[in-house]
């Protein structure tokens, strides 16, 4: 095991570095937190805002779980708005396969402790009155709610700064240092950042700095476009997921609309970077229906950039490209789901960059090869959900050695072997 952190230099300020800050700092370890660009504005800033258990993967169950029972007490504990609702996600089947998966997916959450129940087309109605569709069955998590990406990130990195921690914006990462064979910081700019661990929580730049040391993982990027509408009339603020659209609710009258389970595919934008690891995503891109659709446009051109020249992979990363016919099929689907509206009109669109693995699950931990890295990364989108235990559990390892949570399911080396753990139940 590492031998226990007296100074933690963080790459990454989204909320997975913000929280790990967080939560160091409440066990006296001193952390410093780099940021290429301003905090909170890349992948962090982009989600949809689900705080889910129901639809995990049965190794992230348990994580998720954990995380839930954070939540409810995070506003309180940060001293700041998160705009948490925690009034259950409901998940609707629209055709056969769909109310299996459903109900594959309902058994392994109550396996894990949840209190997630299959919901008949009249219970569906009880839910959530206005919520129209040619519905069988559903899923209904009580426990599950939502919160808004945006201030969980800024929360979390206000509450460390306050307890002492460091945040340097605009200064990129140019490289971890190595000493004695293991971290002795990170390289600036402006010099060393002096650390006796370093946590690489750069989300879909991670391997950036992890190539350089022969430890690059298997992190995809793929590309998906959401949408907020202008305020209505307030009607639920329960969160839904239907195959087409996810929904969620803000106590300001307006909705947020992403993916549905399996809804529009995602882009990829080709780049040098998407012949990495084909044996892992190769079989699992072809074998997938709603595999992403390869795309060819300014974000190839800035990929390749970054993996031709080091200060190149420095910059923020461009604002992602808008599909806009994704954005025009989610208010589509979002007026024929609730059609008593009579059409929600776009507030503002955004596309989020997704590090993806090709378990769908993340990898956090220590790497066996090099005493004081750790990892946090390759989310697939969840990284807002399961922060405040992710963030506590590295902490914990960093500070003590030890942890409350076990992370092996989601360790660095797991890809060394040929069969991965997947979970077909997993929405």
């Amino acid at each position: 095991m590492n031998a226990r952190a007296r100074k933690v230099a963080i790459i990454g300020g989204g909320i997975m570095g913000s929280a790990a800050a967080y939560y160091l700092r409440r066990l006296g370890i001193e952390a410093v937190v780099l940021e290429r660009g301003a905090f909170g504005t890349e992948q962090s800033s982009r989600a949809l805002g689900f705080i889910r258990c129901q639809g995990r993967h049965h190794a992230e169950i348990g994580l998720a779980v954990h995380a839930n029972r954070m939540w409810p007490g995070l506003a309180g504990e940060l001293q700041a708005d998160l705009e948490y609702v925690r009034e259950g996600n409901l998940v609707v089947a629209e055709t056969a396969a769909d109310e299996d998966r459903l109900r594959r997916s309902s058994a392994a959450a109550r396996a894990a402790g949840l209190s997630t129940r299959v919901v008949s087309r009249a219970e569906i109605a009880h839910i959530s009155p206005r919520l129209a569709g040619p519905w069988r069955s559903g899923i209904f998590t009580a426990e599950d709610g939502h919160a808004s990406p945006v201030k969980a990130t800024h929360a979390f990195a206000a509450a460390a700064q306050r307890l002492g921690a460091e945040f340097r914006p605009d200064t990129p990462a140019r490289a971890i240092e190595i000493a004695d064979g293991r971290v002795a910081g990170v390289r600036t700019a402006s010099g060393l950042v002096a650390a006796d661990a370093v946590l690489c929580a750069a989300g879909v730049s991670t391997n950036f700095l992890l190539r350089p040391l022969g430890l690059a993982l298997p992190i995809q990027i793929v590309r998906s476009s959401n949408l907020e509408s202008e305020p209505v009339p307030p009607f639920t603020r329960i969160g839904v997921w239907s195959p087409h659209i996810a929904m969620r609710p803000r106590l300001d009258g307006t909705f947020s609309f992403g993916t549905g389970y399996r809804g529009l595919r995602p882009d990829h934008d080709l780049g040098a970077v998407s012949l990495n690891h084909l044996g892992w995503f190769l079989p699992r891109f072809l074998a997938n229906p709603r595999r992403p659709r390869l795309r060819l446009n300014r974000d190839t051109l800035d990929n390749l950039g970054r993996a031709l020249a080091a200060r190149a992979a420095m910059r923020p990363m461009p604002e992602p490209i808008v599909n806009e016919d994704m954005i025009a099929e989610r208010l589509r689907w979002a007026g024929a789901l609730f059609p008593h509206v009579g059409g929600f009109r776009r507030a503002r669109a955004w596309a989020g960059r997704i590090d993806a693995t090709p378990d769908l699950i993340p990898i956090i931990g220590p790497f066996e090869k090099l005493k004081g890295l750790f990892v946090a990364g390759g989310f697939c989108a969840h990284g807002l959900a399961l922060a405040p235990i992710v963030g506590r559990t590295l902490a914990e390892l960093m500070a003590r050695g030890t942890s409350e949570i076990d992370l092996r399911a989601f360790r660095p080396e797991r890809f060394r072997g040929p069969v991965l753990d997947e979970d077909p139940t997993a929405l």
